[in-house]
């Protein structure tokens, strides 16, 4: 290091006319350029600029060295656990701390700028890991990027790029996005991990379609568009957030009952409907079977069975398939109680048959005895 660095400095830096200034040496050793009062070890005045050096007040004995090597001017400072400190009147503080790092501090924000255009500048603020090494962070006209190097993204003003994984409370992340926790958002035990805003969604892209998740008012959307982010979208399934109704394949209709709206048609290997009766009543013994002959009267007037809904009434209000089974149920019953009564008449008769052929049977040796004694 040139030790003649600091005489030459001052002597390029601040030019005085000799003729011009009046110097001055105090009795404590303060030397004072263009002033005869100086207020430091070394104090030049030049117009209206002003240089202090040897203000600082310490309790140990330190020392700052300034050279200028190849790699440019050097301030070096004989202490490990000093910063280097560059202040102004209104308390903005740059400093190289003594463990490597590199503080910013004043009242306010503070900005860093890659230029002194009036118009912005597409510039990277480069973080390098090292001058040998091209393996870098930085930030973009507005927009930031993280990769291992510039080439992999031009990040838009106002976009986040990042190459490889990132973690939100995860230590290492194992996927592109790998977030844990969450502020509390229920009072069972669920976190809000992400949030989307109304009418914003999270999509998934394929190669013929792009899929979306999202909410509006109290609904929630599973649809479908065109992967190229063009047509409406289709809804494929909704819930309602108030009623906890389901719609599949269709748009829950204002005030539907239904739990489970389907349009189309549904593939089950089992379906479980459990009901709060049945139709074993139909067994009771004060039950009032309806007469066939009543039954014949109601088909001709109604064309539909009793208790059973006509197809009219089907076709308005649906049917209930657990209800009808109810029905359908009670019907076959109703019809096995009139067999059961046709079977027992029919054993009746038969009876009456056998005993009627006994009779014939008995009245014909009559006959034929009266007919041998002629």
């Amino acid at each position: 290091m040139n030790k003649y660095f600091l005489p030459v400095l001052i002597a390029l830096s601040v030019p005085v006319a000799l003729s011009a200034q009046t110097n001055r040496v105090e009795k404590d050793g303060f030397l004072g350029i263009g002033t005869t009062t100086p207020a430091a070890p070394l104090h030049i005045i030049n117009g209206k600029q002003e240089i202090k050096f040897g203000t600082g007040t310490n309790t140990s004995a330190y020392s700052l060295s300034l050279g200028l090597n190849d790699d440019g001017i050097n301030f070096d400072i004989n202490s490990s656990v000093r910063a280097i400190n560059f202040r102004n009147i209104g308390n903005m503080k740059f400093s190289l701390l003594p463990d490597g790092n590199l503080l910013i501090d004043r009242n306010g924000d503070v900005s860093l700028y890659t230029g002194t255009a009036a118009v912005e500048q597409n510039r990277y603020l480069a973080l390098m890991n090292s001058q040998s090494f091209t393996s870098a962070s930085g930030l973009k006209a507005g927009g930031v990027l993280v990769s291992g190097d510039f080439s992999f993204a031009s990040p838009g003003k106002n976009d986040l790029v990042v190459k490889g994984n990132t973690g939100m409370g995860v230590p290492a992340p194992k996927a592109r996005l790998d977030i844990a926790g969450g502020s509390p958002w229920t009072t069972n035990g669920w976190g809000k991990a992400i949030k989307l805003a109304n009418a914003n969604t999270i999509e998934f892209t394929g190669l013929q379609r792009s899929f979306g998740i999202g909410t509006t008012q109290n609904i929630l959307y599973f649809f479908h568009a065109n992967a190229d982010g063009t047509g409406g979208a289709n809804y494929f399934m909704m819930a309602d957030g108030t009623t906890g109704n389901v719609g599949i394949g269709t748009v829950l209709p204002p005030g539907a009952g239904y739990k489970l709206a389907v349009e189309g048609t549904i593939g089950a290997r089992k379906v479980k409907v459990t009901q709060g009766s049945w139709a074993d009543f139909v067994f009771a013994d004060d039950y009032k079977l309806l007469p066939l002959k009543d039954v014949k009267n109601f088909i001709d007037q109604h064309k539909h069975l009793p208790d059973i809904p006509s197809a009219k009434e089907v076709a308005q209000e649906g049917l209930d398939v657990g209800e009808m089974n109810k029905k359908l149920l009670q019907k076959v019953e109703e019809l096995t109680l009139h067999l059961i009564a046709e079977s027992k008449r029919n054993d009746e008769l038969q009876e009456e048959v056998k005993q009627l052929r006994t009779v014939t049977s008995s009245l014909g040796k009559q006959v034929f005895h009266l007919q041998q004694k002629r």
